[in-house]
């Protein structure tokens, strides 16, 4: 986990539009308030999901806490097609914006990666440029 809080960190700062925050939350609602604490108004939220994340979201036992529903009004769900196709309920129109991964990276992983890496075989492909030196180093030792 540290190294990939290391490397998402370092692309945010090589790109001028993106930013980068760690929490240890564990709702995805919880998350982004913790980041609305850090950033404010400024800006629209969006948490990025695969669609088999976002269908445990939307169906998750919450308890005593606001519904789903009620969670999307503070963020944008953005649903890859990782998996399948993910169905918008009518109530989450506007909310929750699927879109498609493109089949060539569905199946991409970090497994993948440290595999290839374990084999010799080409990765360059499957990870930023900007951070090749840091995982061909952190997954040469067997990092996860």
């Amino acid at each position: 986990m540290e190294h990939r809080l290391e490397w998402i960190a370092e692309l945010a700062r090589l790109r001028k539009s993106w930013a980068a925050s760690w929490c240890e939350a564990g709702l995805v609602v919880d998350m982004v308030d913790a980041l609305r604490r850090e950033v404010g108004d400024a800006c629209e939220l969006f948490v990025i999901a695969g669609r088999d994340a976002a269908e445990r979201y939307a169906t998750w036992d919450y308890g005593d806490r606001e519904a789903f529903s009620d969670q999307l009004e503070r963020f944008t769900l953005l649903v890859g097609s990782r998996g399948g196709s993910y169905r918008v309920a009518p109530e989450h129109a506007g909310r929750i914006l699927p879109f498609d991964i493109a089949l060539a990276h569905a199946e991409t992983s970090s497994s993948m990666v440290r595999s290839a890496i374990a084999r010799g075989e080409d990765w360059s492909h499957l990870v930023p440029a900007e951070i090749h030196a840091g995982v061909a180093a952190a997954y040469a030792r067997g990092a996860e």
